[in-house]
């Protein structure tokens, strides 16, 4: 049986290289740098997107299990705020036991002036912040940029400083919003043992 724990706490540091040049998808946006290298890190990092969209669309958590960094572990943020008290870092094993046995975990809040406690299960929270959208169909998508931004502090270079990240963005759903109903979805990787992994799994939108 596997054993569960929970990561507290982590070194950040990697090998992530920022693009020459951006993807020929127009649809793609890549930050300008002068490491020829680095290109190939973002075709990498799009194909494993992919890849792990696909398991969130299709709802094959478990199968998640296998991406999540050995030492670090993987982090879900319902917001562009990176809560490192109020939001549970989970290790491989915990991940798999909390989708294999589902127990109510909190999330932060939904409201901070409220402080109203955001209580789900990993399913649960997956269902509805990890895949709320289609973003395997998203019409914009960036390496290492940010596309979406709000009224929501965006710590993630804060928080995971030499870390790469893709992004999948709709700049809104309804005219009548005037763009205030965007939402993204940012995957953020690190490198170990020859293999890239997955950290943290980052929803954005507009938050009043």
């Amino acid at each position: 049986m596997l054993t569960t724990f929970i990561i507290w706490s982590c070194n950040q540091g990697d090998n992530k290289k920022t693009p020459e040049k951006p993807i020929t998808d127009s649809n793609t946006v890549a930050t300008p740098g002068n490491n020829t290298t680095a290109a190939s890190d973002s075709v990498q990092l799009f194909a494993l997107s992919q890849h792990i969209l696909t398991l969130l669309k299709n709802k094959q958590y478990d199968s998640l299990t296998s991406f999540i960094h050995p030492v670090m572990g993987i982090r879900f943020s319902p917001t562009a705020y990176v809560d490192t008290v109020d939001q549970p870092l989970l290790s491989a094993a915990a991940y798999y036991q909390a989708i294999r046995q589902p127990k109510p975990a909190t999330w932060g809040v939904y409201n901070a002036e409220t402080d109203e406690p955001r209580l789900l299960t990993l399913p649960e929270y997956l269902d509805r912040y990890a895949y709320d959208k289609d973003y395997l169909q998203a019409p914009q998508k960036a390496f290492n940029r940010f596309l979406g931004g709000g009224n929501s502090l965006n710590n993630l270079k804060a928080i995971y400083p030499q870390a790469g990240f893709t992004e999948y963005y709709f700049p809104g759903f309804e005219p009548k919003y005037e763009g205030l109903d965007w939402k993204t979805l940012r995957l953020v990787f690190r490198s170990a043992n020859g293999k890239t992994w997955l950290i943290a799994v980052i929803r954005d939108e507009w938050t009043i």
